[in-house]
C-alpha cells in the first residue's frame, strides 16, 4: 500500500478506477484534474477528513487496490476524536486548482 501512497495519484486512478470513484464519493476531486501528480497521502492530508471519514476511505482504497487480501475495517473511538464538519464541496490545494480547472 505504501507504494501507492508515494504515487501519483492520477496513475492510480488510472490503474484502479475504482479508486477515483471512492476519492469523488469523498468529495475529493483527483479524477478530472489533468496533472495528476498529487501523492495519494498528500491528496488525503490535504482535504484534512474527520478521522473515522479518512479511516473509511483509506479503508475502500486498499480494498479496491487489494481486493485478495483480508482487510479488517477501521474502528475508531469517535467519542474521543473532536468533531469536524466537513463541506460537501470539492476543495483543491492551490496548485492543482488552477491545473485542475
Amino acid at each position: 500500500m505504501e507504494k501507492y501512497l508515494k504515487a501519483g495519484i492520477k496513475s492510480t486512478i488510472d490503474s484502479f478506477p475504482e479508486v477515483g470513484r471512492i476519492l469523488e464519493k469523498h468529495g475529493i476531486g483527483c479524477v478530472p484534474c489533468t496533472v495528476g501528480t498529487c501523492k495519494l497521502e498528500d491528496v488525503v492530508k490535504i482535504h484534512a477528513l474527520p478521522p473515522q471519514t479518512l479511516a473509511e476511505l483509506m479503508y475502500f482504497v486498499e480494498k479496491a487496490i487489494h481486493p485478495d487480501r483480508k482487510i479488517p475495517k477501521p474502528v475508531i473511538n469517535v467519542a474521543a476524536t473532536p468533531v469536524k464538519i466537513a463541506s460537501k464541496t470539492i476543495r483543491y490545494s492551490p496548485p492543482p486548482e488552477m491545473a485542475c480547472r
